[in-house]
């Protein structure tokens, strides 16, 4: 039998409670600069970034929230 793989220290920082809730606030403070930006520019490109980085944010906050301790 194999061993089972041991993780690397970048994804171990993910999995990091503080890390993931530090992630998800920049992330989505990111966010909130893209859609000043698409508001005044109209740009649908900019949205489009707005919501993937909206999706990561919420994503990664949940992932801290709901996450089962081992």
């Amino acid at each position: 039998m194999e061993k089972p793989k041991r993780q690397n220290r970048f994804n171990r920082l993910f999995e990091n409670r503080i890390f993931q809730v530090f992630f998800g606030l920049a992330t989505l403070a990111l966010a909130y600069v893209f859609i000043s930006w698409a508001i005044d520019s109209g740009s649908l490109l900019d949205y489009a970034i707005t919501l993937l980085l909206i999706f990561i944010g919420l994503r990664e906050l949940a992932l801290a929230i709901f996450k089962k301790k081992r």
